[in-house]
């Protein structure tokens, strides 16, 4: 394959503008007396715009509006705060303390009060100086003009309100102020009937505009008469290029650059991504304002803004309602560790710092500990998948229930039976029936206490003087609580019992899951739970034993440690699960109900739902929750996770509202046309189109690994060139095809190489070698498929969705790299393309 197959892999340099640095404040002027406040910078305090011969007079009116706008907005923010108010508090304070030594006695303390005075004067004005209303590099995002009630007003639309005083121009607020909606449902030329601030309102839309702003200037404007920009200061009409990518370079977004969240919607020459708020559709402002209450689903395809609007979300009701829905009250639970750290570096540009950012599995590992505090075990990394694929179905839910209805029943028949022919058996029974209902732990812990005659039961009293009785029923318990500060024992016991009973196994099968085990697969589930039993059983007769050798009671006979005993991952969520149904809610540290007011869960096609089960049981009454996900990006095709419809269903949310995204903005619509061709009958039944073209897809095909490191090597090297801040990543199916390019390109001495295998991004830019099972819910400026054959991605579901995610991280450009025979899932016109 000639090397120039990858000359597209080069686009344009970008022309970045001069920007001038924006400094609403005038610098210290020089020691003297206090200088009087500059006023408010005229409007011809900057050169006058330069305009590119091709614009029309109509197009030059609106970008000299949109500048007298910016500069009268800024003027108006300099003059919140005038200069010439504090820089001289420093030269008195000098001028006073060189006094001091000159003063006399009786003048000390005078002047040490005035210096005091001025001490505290100078803090006060520091401390409003930095508490700035807007960020002055970019105070506003949008501008529509609006007529109502014959009056026409401007408002411009921002992250944060500015309004009253002399300002001409208002700024509101997008995620507290009604206004807001007219910009985010409403385009130019339109009429809008609303309810804004608790009244019936109508009127037009006159203007509505989008507008860049960075570092204090004006960048970009997009309005229904196209779009317009300065670049190296004179101002053009641009327009998209397709089929040609203009300039992706670092235009990704990384959380450590980015000043604000963006959504991935470029401009021609300028692909830096704008400001998300400032792109929000309608039906995404439609999710992230929904009511404070309520299980919110965003359904959206890769690119669409899942992720994006959910974070939103949680700033929208933090501003909204920032008593129940404080940061450090809101939690958001993500799959994998890379996410977690992305978005806790986005979080802050929203304003909202503090929020709890949780990996699901290390959530649930830390949350099984504490509650199963004694019950120390590691993990099993070669759970069979029959096994991995029953304990993440309802299936095993109901198992465990019958179980636990098996057991309650076994220790109600024994506790009675033991008492039979005492003058105690009808109180037993009826201090049973009484405690019918608590969950079952507290029930027997409860039971344990009356009979050990430290605590009476309301309705029964004292256990009273019957002895036997009394001591009958403590040692029945005993067998099933053998200590009633630990009432976790008696989920444990169920979780054990459940996976030891074969013949309840296959009855919870049978009538939950019909047809979907064999009777081998039942049999595989038993043996695996026995040799899980057997195991704890050994080391718990070990530790025993060490014991007795430790106190002296005993010789200790055990010799040689044996294998400390492990769980199934999935262990975590039905042990969770039963701790809730037969202790209570699940505990905080310090023992308190573990609640939050918020609960966003991303990438929720990935959560089966016994996992999304105790999750959503963290969220506070009246619940409120928002699910983000895609069932055509599922990684995990074992988790009972079929349809948002089947889903919410099993978890009893029947009337839960799913909303889809329609629009992708991550991706070209040749990128999104490969990766929905891959899904096949996979996909879902939506509708959903890309905001921009680019260039198409490529097949790059090889003889062998080395063939391909070679060119791919050469190609990388010269982008770094053209492109010393792009953003890329190659990405195997499997960590060992990962290893192997990554070796050969190390050894090819390709800048910015790094290898991430446990989630370790950079999210800067270079050159990261990963593998599909690490890049869920991130995106890149460029995207290298390797090994994209048949052996690989071969006709089956999970490569389906495998290389439809991994074709769906590239923002700009996706190349595909097969040694040998092209994937099937393949378009037919890309493989014939090869010749």
């Amino acid at each position: 394959m000639p090397a120039d197959r990858f000359a597209t892999l080069h686009p344009r340099a970008p022309c970045t503008p001069q920007h001038r640095r924006f400094r609403p404040f005038a610098p210290p002027p020089p020691p003297g007396p206090p200088p009087a406040p500059p006023p408010p910078p005229p409007n011809s305090a900057r050169p006058p715009a330069r305009f590119a011969p091709s614009l029309e007079p109509s197009e030059r009116a609106v970008i000299e509006e949109e500048l007298h706008i910016l500069e009268t907005v800024r003027a108006h923010l300099a003059s919140l705060l005038p200069e010439g108010t504090r820089t001289h508090y420093t030269p008195e304070m000098l001028e006073l303390r060189d006094a001091l030594g000159e003063a006399h006695t009786e003048d000390v303390p005078q002047l040490i009060a005035l210096m005091e005075s001025l001490a505290m004067l100078a803090t006060h004005h520091e401390a409003n100086r930095s508490a700035s209303p807007v960020r002055p590099a970019s105070p506003y995002f949008g501008h529509i003009r609006i007529e109502q009630e014959d009056k026409v007003r401007d408002v411009l639309i921002g992250s944060t309100s500015v309004l009253g005083g002399k300002l001409k121009y208002p700024i509101v607020d997008w995620r507290q102020s009604p206004i807001s909606k007219l910009y985010y449902s409403y385009r130019e030329g339109e009429g809008y009937e609303e309810e804004l601030g608790g009244k019936p309102v109508s009127g037009e839309i006159l203007t509505h505009r989008s507008v860049t702003i960075r570092h204090g200037e004006l960048m970009g404007i997009r309005w229904a008469g196209g779009e317009l920009a300065c670049d190296g200061g004179t101002w053009r009409k641009t327009t998209y290029a397709p089929p040609v990518l203009h300039g992706g370079e670092g235009r990704a977004v990384r959380a450590e650059t980015v000043e604000a969240l963006h959504l991935g919607v470029g401009e021609a020459k300028d692909r830096r991504l704008s400001e998300i708020t400032a792109l929000i559709d309608p039906a995404q402002f439609e999710v992230i304002t929904r009511p404070d209450s309520g299980i919110v689903v965003v359904d959206g395809g890769a690119g669409s803004g899942k992720t994006t609007i959910a974070l939103h979300r949680m700033a929208y009701l933090a501003a909204r309602n920032p008593l129940r829905f404080r940061p450090e009250a809101m939690l958001a639970v993500v799959f994998n560790r890379a996410l977690a750290r992305y978005i806790s570096r986005l979080m802050p540009a929203l304003g909202v710092e503090g929020v709890r950012i949780e990996v699901f599995e290390e959530l649930a590992a830390r949350l099984r500990q504490r509650h199963y505090s004694a019950f120390v075990v590691g993990y099993c990394e070669s759970t069979p998948y029959t096994v991995i694929r029953f304990k993440q179905h309802p299936a095993a839910l109901a198992l465990l229930e019958e179980t636990a209805q098996a057991l309650e029943a076994e220790i109600r028949t024994e506790v009675t039976a033991a008492v039979e022919g005492t003058d105690s058996a009808e109180r037993v029974r009826t201090a049973w029936e009484e405690l019918g209902g608590l969950p079952l732990a507290v029930r027997v812990e409860r039971m344990v206490r009356w009979a050990a005659g430290t605590a009476p039961l309301p309705g029964v009293g004292a256990f009273g003087k019957d002895w036997v009785a009394q001591r009958r029923v403590a040692h029945v318990l005993s067998e099933y609580l053998p200590d009633p500060n630990r009432p976790a024992t008696i989920p444990l016991a169920v979780w054990e019992e459940a996976f030891l009973n074969r013949g309840r196994i296959e009855e919870a099968a049978r009538r939950h899951a019909p047809g979907e085990f064999s009777a081998g697969q039942i049999e595989e589930i038993a043996t695996w739970g026995l040799r899980g039993y057997q195991q704890r059983e050994t080391y718990r007769e070990w530790q025993e034993e060490r014991r007795e050798g430790a106190d002296g009671s005993g010789e200790s006979e055990a010799e040689e440690k044996p294998l400390p005993p492990e769980l199934d991952r999935e262990d975590d969520t039905l042990l969770l699960t039963l701790y809730r149904q037969l202790v209570g809610p699940l505990r905080s540290r310090r023992q308190r109900p573990l609640r939050y007011g918020h609960l966003t869960v991303d990438e929720a096609q990935d959560f089966g739902p016994l996992d999304l089960d105790w999750l959503i049981s963290l969220a506070e009454e009246p619940r409120s929750v928002t699910l983000a996900g895609d069932t055509a990006q599922r990684m995990i095709l074992h988790n009972a996770f079929d349809t948002w419809e089947d889903v919410l269903a099993s978890l009893g949310l029947e009337g839960t509202a799913v909303s889809p995204l329609a629009v992708g903005y991550r991706s070209t619509a040749e990128i999104m046309e490969f990766a929905n061709h891959v899904l096949g009958p996979l996909q879902p039944d939506r509708a959903w189109s890309a905001t921009r073209r680019g260039v198409p897809v490529e097949l790059l095909s090889f003889t062998d690994a080395g063939q391909a490191v070679g060119v791919l090597g050469d190609a990388l090297h010269e982008l770094l060139r053209q492109e010393p801040h792009a953003y890329v990543a190659l990405i195997a199916r499997h960590t060992e095809q990962a290893q192997v390019i990554y070796e050969g390109l190390a050894r090819s001495e390709v800048p910015s190489l790094r290898r991430v295998a446990d989630q370790d991004f950079a999210f800067q830019p270079g050159i990261e070698v990963t593998d599909v099972s690490q890049v869920k819910g991130l995106e890149f400026d460029y995207v290298v498929l390797l090994d994209v054959d048949a052996a690989t991605y071969p006709d089956d579901t999970a490569s389906r969705y495998a290389l439809h995610i991994a074709a769906t991280r590239a923002a700009h450009q996706l190349w595909l790299i097969a040694c040998g025979e092209p994937s099937p899932l393949l378009p037919p016109a890309l493989i014939t393309g090869l010749d």
